[in-house]
């Protein structure tokens, strides 16, 4: 506790490794100090062992089958046809392997969009997020409110035709063919670092304190585009 304190409460290095035209100083702050809520589909992961990133309190132990596992790429067609649902966990079986001891744990699996399929929405964090990460008293920190948007890898970066990034297409000005908002506002650019992105409204980086003040926002993305998809692997919030 007493060196979690430190890290806080110590001043930001001057070569933080962030870039100056990307992310002021209270923005590296707010990340290298502030308390921040990962929420992610990427294994091992012990929120995906224990059910909190699904929301359905399905916990098994570390590295045990049992646990949610999500959609199938074979059944992501299933999306079609939908206004709006929420957005959906999807792993690749063939990525799998089959053997009564698993011997690999480590696997891209992903928040799938697709196109011309409606919105998909999610609550970050969600509510079981919340209670696992913000409930007690030295983790009630009031959110900053910078959302983060982490892509999957395409393998040796050779990404299939149709992979969309948010800054291939972000619909500004009216033109794009990818809608993202937060809490019904408008995402009118990103801030890209490496594969991640800061989703950016008209007042900059920071969305407020969410939903009701209660530090949770609403996050909604629609691609319009035939033959096209999003493949997250993270959204990280502070």
């Amino acid at each position: 506790d007493t060196d979690l304190a430190a890290a806080k409460n110590s001043s930001v290095p001057i070569n933080s490794g962030f870039p100056a035209d990307i992310l002021d100083k209270e923005d590296v702050t707010t990340i290298l100090s502030k308390n921040n809520v990962c929420h992610s589909a990427l294994l091992p992961s012990q929120a995906r062992y224990d059910g909190i990133v699904t929301g359905t309190g399905n916990k098994v132990g570390y590295n045990q089958m049992g646990y949610d596992l999500g959609l199938s790429m074979s059944e992501v067609n299933t999306l079609s046809g939908k206004t709006i649902q929420s957005l959906p966990l999807v792993y690749d079986p063939d990525q799998r392997q089959q053997c009564e001891m698993q011997l690999e744990i480590d696997y891209k699996d992903r928040f799938y969009v697709m196109g011309n399929a409606g919105w998909f929405q999610t609550t970050l964090p969600n509510n079981a997020e919340v209670e696992a990460f913000r409930q007690t008293k030295k983790k009630s920190e009031p959110t900053e409110g910078l959302l983060m948007m982490c892509m999957v890898a395409c393998d040796w970066g050779r990404c299939a035709t149709g992979y969309t990034n948010p800054d291939d297409d972000l619909n500004m000005n009216g033109t794009g063919t990818l809608f993202i908002e937060v809490d019904g506002k408008p995402v009118i650019g990103t801030k890209k670092i490496g594969t991640c992105h800061f989703l950016e409204g008209k007042d900059g980086l920071k969305w407020g304190p969410g939903v009701d003040g209660r530090g949770q926002y609403e996050l909604k993305i629609k691609l319009e585009k035939e033959n096209s998809f999003m493949q997250i692997s993270s959204l990280i919030v502070w």
